[in-house]
């Protein structure tokens, strides 16, 4: 079954769905928290979404006429900006080894872990908020379906993108264990920031293939 999928203005964690002349609303953030770890069972596995066949609350929501209060897209851009900009420090890599044990260099990764998912959660409990100033989704009639990848492109760039992105964080975060070292810390941390947005960009905006599970809500 055709699918059209169409971004929530400045809102990441929702897309507006059209099947046929049906309107529904997908939950990305509300999904299972494992995948946002590994974004390939978005596909694999049926997500749920709310019907919602109000056209004025879904132009609203898509393309409001008055700007909606809260976060947007600006909080992805701000936090690439802020991890992007310890770039800068590559020319001191030289003076950034760190004279700690693999048992504390294994702590600060944890650290680091943590903080990065804590900011993908908090970004998503902002988000749900904000979409709440609208609508209350629990309000609405649920059902299952599953979502292929819209082109063998597209799921080739996300495979690729992902095991690029892991690698590369293994790579620096491991290393930093047995020879810790700021540089690496840094470098782990943006990747590993980057290999868990994909989630966001796994279910891409536009025309793609979908199935409504048999015993939905």
């Amino acid at each position: 079954m055709k699918c059209n999928v169409e971004i929530v203005y400045k809102n990441l964690r929702y897309k507006v769905l059209t099947i046929g002349k049906e309107k529904y609303i997908l939950d990305i953030g509300g999904s299972s928290f494992w995948k946002v770890f590994f974004p390939f069972l978005f596909w694999i596995f049926p997500l749920k979404v709310y019907k919602v066949n109000d056209e004025n609350l879904i132009k609203e929501i898509v393309a409001p006429t008055v700007e909606q209060k809260g976060v947007g897209w600006q909080t992805a851009f701000v936090a690439a900006i802020s991890l992007g900009g310890g770039s800068l420090l590559y020319p001191y890599v030289k003076y950034m080894d760190m004279k700690i044990s693999p048992l504390i260099s294994a702590i600060l990764i944890l650290i680091i872990f943590l903080i990065i998912v804590s900011f993908f959660l908090y970004v998503n409990i902002i988000y749900g908020n904000k979409l709440k100033q609208h609508l209350n989704l629990k309000q609405y009639p649920k059902k299952r379906l599953w979502i292929r990848p819209d082109s063998k492109q597209h799921f080739l760039f996300i495979l690729y993108s992902y095991l690029l992105l892991v690698g590369l964080t293994v790579l620096f975060l491991g290393g930093s264990i047995q020879q810790p070292n700021g540089f690496m810390f840094f470098a782990g941390s943006i990747v590993l920031f980057m290999a868990i947005g994909l989630s966001l960009i796994t279910i891409k905006v536009g025309d793609t293939t979908i199935k409504f599970k048999e015993d939905s809500e």
